[in-house]
């Protein structure tokens, strides 16, 4: 299943290379644990707890860089907030 922006009110500056990765990585994790653990509270560690995963700190790189104001509410979001309906199935 591929993946499209649809969010006229988000502005991010994703590259096609970030939201790539996104996709990649929303396919084995919820958006939700990606925000509130990964980038809210700093958990990228891997399960073993001994070191970084990668993958995880690219991804809260790339969602700290493109938190964006969404101009419709009016607050600073990230890519992949709750309620900003930003990544949609698409028919490509």
């Amino acid at each position: 299943m591929k993946y499209c922006m649809d969010c006229q009110f988000f502005g991010g500056n994703l590259t096609a290379e970030d939201r790539e990765f996104l996709v990649k990585l929303l396919r084995s994790y919820h958006a939700e644990l990606m925000l509130n653990s990964w980038v809210k509270l700093g958990q990228i560690k891997k399960p073993s707890g001994k070191s970084v995963d990668p993958d995880k700190a690219k991804a809260v790189k790339i969602l700290k860089r493109s938190r964006d104001l969404c101009k419709k509410e009016h607050v600073r979001i990230f890519a992949l907030e709750q309620g900003c309906v930003f990544w949609q199935p698409c028919d490509l």
